[in-house]
């Protein structure tokens, strides 16, 4: 069973295994979801699944390592594109 990231909990994403936008989405749900988990699969799937998890407060707070090599794999546009979705969402997030 997946398990849901509550509010204040740190979720962490590895940037090495982010080789394109559905390696993104992927390791996305994953952190916020568990194994197997959903977040979206689009930038308005993030927005939705974001949308549908607020209850007054930041979702998350989410911790994207290695986000240059990512950022490189995945665009530059697509990158800042999902930043800004998570952070119009209220996810506070930190880029290592």
């Amino acid at each position: 069973m997946a398990k849901r990231c509550g509010v204040g909990e740190i979720c962490v994403i590895d940037g090495n295994q982010i080789f394109g936008e559905g390696s993104f989405y992927c390791a996305l749900g994953e952190a916020v979801n568990g194994p197997g988990g959903y977040f979206g699969s689009t930038l308005d799937g993030l927005a939705d699944c974001l949308a549908s998890s607020r209850n007054g407060s930041a979702p998350f707070k989410l911790v994207w390592e290695h986000f240059s090599g990512a950022q490189e794999r995945m665009g530059a546009s697509l990158a800042a594109s999902a930043m800004d979705v998570l952070r119009e969402s209220g996810v506070d997030v930190t880029l290592r």
